[in-house]
């Protein structure tokens, strides 16, 4: 058995070993250490840094995949979730499904916008008059190449005009939608659906490689009960991991 690390001996001899470990594996990711979506150090490799058996490692490891902090897949490894809802409980929650959920990082986002007069879908998904100019957005998100996610955003121009967006720039469109949304939040109805790649979907994603998505239909409501934006949102599910949380 490895000589047990002093430092993480600090604590009360009541407080069992692994779950130092625990809490040093979980400090590791919050300080970035460890990347969201990326695999952890092989047992050997983990337990030498940490300078403690396996044995106490395993039991760690074993607390951190019931608290949704990693996962395993078999005969690959430990993951670290992308669960930032977990991670960080002091940091402000995401709420875009494709960057709260994603288990990998991804190689690109790119995203346009264009100007249009609302459908009278969308007057009624955002109580807006005929005349109120929208600005709509569209959006894909890629891992090393493929396309993972697709979404499209809708909301009135006016609400984001105080933003300065160059929409010209297509790396930072959607950073600054999310911005909007997270600082402007104060509900979100969602609805959820598994579908299987149709015609219509084909010009986003391959049927050979991907036969069906999580799709998730949402209205984003402010302070004042008023919705602001509506979101739908594509995703290739084994990218991804969707928590729900109930009270």
């Amino acid at each position: 058995m490895a000589k047990e690390n002093k430092d993480l001996e600090k604590v009360k001899n009541k407080i069992p070993l692994y779950v130092t470990v625990y809490e040093e594996i979980f400090s590791m990711i919050n300080r970035g250490e460890f990347k969201l979506g990326e695999k952890l150090p092989g047992e050997n490799e983990l337990a030498k840094m940490l300078n403690v058996s396996r044995g106490t490692l395993r039991q760690a490891l074993l607390l951190l995949q019931e608290d949704n902090i990693i996962f395993n897949y078999q005969g690959k490894g430990n993951f670290i979730t992308n669960n930032k809802f977990k991670i960080n409980e002091t940091a402000q929650k995401e709420v875009i499904i494709a960057t709260a959920c994603n288990i990998q990082e991804y190689s690109d986002i790119e995203a346009e916008v264009v100007f249009q007069l609302p459908t009278v879908k969308l007057q009624r998904a955002l109580n807006i008059e005929n005349s109120r100019m929208i600005a709509a957005f569209d959006i894909d998100f890629y891992i090393k190449g493929e396309r993972v996610c697709y979404m499209v955003a809708f909301l009135p121009y006016d609400n984001i005009s105080e933003y300065n967006i160059d929409f010209k720039d297509k790396k930072s469109i959607a950073a600054s939608l999310f911005d909007y949304v997270e600082k402007n939040v104060v509900d979100i109805r969602t609805k959820l659906t598994i579908i299987e790649v149709e015609k219509e979907h084909r010009k986003k994603f391959d049927p050979e490689h991907t036969k069906s998505l999580a799709v998730f239909d949402e209205i984003v409501y402010s302070d004042l009960g008023m919705p602001i934006v509506t979101m739908k949102t594509y995703c290739v599910p084994k990218y991804y991991e969707f928590y729900i949380k109930r009270k």
